[in-house]
């Protein structure tokens, strides 16, 4: 259930070189979204919206992954060496709809933690940024140093792997699952909310 007192602001840029559209196909955008509520700032959600025909194809590679080293990284990693394609189930899902939403910070203020807040956070991000054409919702569950997480659920300790482990159980919870081999749990938008946006993009693209 949708918590009226949680606001997301969001801003989205786009990082590939098309003109913005209503309802963009082949692009690259960097999504940030504040979370806030009546105590004030909650959180954090960064991440990418990427959208093509075949997103794990050279053509996608070059004018999409690579156009930004962060992007280029996740490709990279989410990417099966051998076959030159996406990790199981990623393939499948992206049959669905070819579009991702992958988030690379789901970021709670340490004050709310425990509250069931990061889960709402996702699930407020897939309602307002995975279109029609997001097949696949994919996030990381590094912990963050400094007393943040990237799923907001515990800081990163003396033991990162011990502290990832849990916070990836954390997540199978909501009913996401594992990339193997990668850092990312994955699911289905359909999985996080039943919602998904009526139209895209949420707030106007930046230049």
């Amino acid at each position: 259930m949708k918590n009226a007192m949680l606001k997301m602001d969001w801003r989205l840029e786009r990082l590939d070189e098309g003109e913005p559209e209503e309802q963009p196909g082949h692009c690259l955008l960097e999504v940030t979204g504040t979370a806030s509520g009546d105590a004030g700032r909650i959180g954090r959600v960064a991440g990418f919206y990427l959208n093509s025909d075949n997103l794990d194809s050279s053509v996608a590679f070059w004018e999409l992954w690579d156009l930004d080293g962060r992007t280029c990284e996740i490709v990279n990693e989410i990417l099966d060496g051998r076959w030159r394609r996406f990790r199981e189930p990623l393939p499948r899902l992206l049959e669905q709809a070819p579009g991702m939403l992958c988030i690379e910070e789901l970021v709670l203020a340490p004050e709310f933690r425990g509250r069931g807040l990061a889960r709402e956070m996702l699930c407020e991000t897939v309602r307002c940024c995975a279109d029609r054409s997001v097949g696949a919702v994919l996030l990381r569950s590094d912990p963050l140093p400094c007393g943040g997480t990237s799923a907001g659920a515990q800081p990163a300790g003396e033991q990162p792997e011990r502290d990832r482990l849990k916070l990836q159980q954390h997540f199978r919870a909501w009913g996401m699952q594992l990339l193997p081999r990668t850092r990312y749990m994955i699911a289905a938008p359909g999985v996080l909310c039943e919602e998904r946006a009526s139209s895209w993009p949420p707030c106007p693209i930046g230049a």
